[in-house]
């Protein structure tokens, strides 16, 4: 049917923007923080049936939209939290490359979408200190905390009930966890977990090791090449930088 879908897009944005405001952006980047292990592919199918007129969205391009839409509110609120650093001003200078390379993209909704994914690291690494100042560090703390155990729980949970088990014929059987996907699963969990290895690090608790640890077995099971040399690298460089292997 001929519907205006860009008076939908433009209706459910603006009714978003008005609840973001109204219970406040840092809570919606405290909502983002905690479900972002969680994927949301596997509702379609790994695909991007939503708005096909637009060229096509997944329902984790929208994630990714409310992530940027609630920084840029939050700097344009605010404004930064701090001077930006030198790398900084550099990546934001490519990002700034990467829009002005969309007008002669071959594929404009190809190129928005690298765009917005380039984008996201930034904006979460700002928008979140802007969270850490409402909340506070510990607050902050819990949050990366639960998101790591619920992740874990599921994982197990998924795994014992046999589901997210991808088999090809030419393959050994690889789980996806919470993500649906080996590789974005294995790689979110990764990430998480190097918060745990951070706190065995600087205050050596023990629950964070074991945490850490109970990562390494979900990992391992996704059999993505990837997201194991990730983590392991990742894992030696924060322990470099903690200043516990500075060789």
């Amino acid at each position: 049917s001929p519907s205006p879908e860009i008076l939908v897009v433009l209706a459910l944005i603006l009714t978003l923007v008005l609840a973001t405001m109204a219970i406040g952006t840092e809570y919606a980047l405290a909502a983002l923080l905690v479900t972002a292990p969680i994927g949301l592919e596997q509702i379609t199918h790994n695909e991007r049936s939503l708005l096909p007129a637009f060229g096509g969205f997944a329902l984790s391009s929208f994630r990714l939209g409310a992530l940027l839409a609630a920084v840029l509110g939050l700097i344009a609120l605010k404004g930064l939290p701090r001077r930006l650093t030198t790398p900084e001003w550099v990546y934001l200078f490519l990002i700034g490359w990467l829009a002005l390379m969309l007008a002669v993209s071959p594929n404009l909704m190809e190129g928005v979408r690298f765009t917005a994914k380039v984008a996201a690291l930034p904006a979460a690494w700002i928008g979140f200190e802007w969270m850490i100042r409402r909340f506070g560090t510990r607050s902050v703390w819990a949050l990366l905390r639960a998101a790591l155990i619920g992740t874990i729980a599921v994982d197990v949970a998924l795994y014992a009930a046999g589901l997210q088990i991808h088999v090809t014929p030419f393959s050994p059987e690889r789980f996806g966890g919470i993500a649906g996907s080996p590789a974005s699963g294995a790689l979110s969990l990764g990430l998480l977990a190097l918060v745990a290895l951070y706190r065995w690090f600087k205050w050596r608790e023990w629950s964070s090791l074991v945490l850490y640890m109970a990562a390494w077995v979900f990992v391992f099971l996704s059999l993505t090449r990837i997201a194991l040399a990730a983590f392991f690298v990742a894992s030696c460089v924060l322990a470099a930088l903690m200043g516990r292997r500075q060789q």
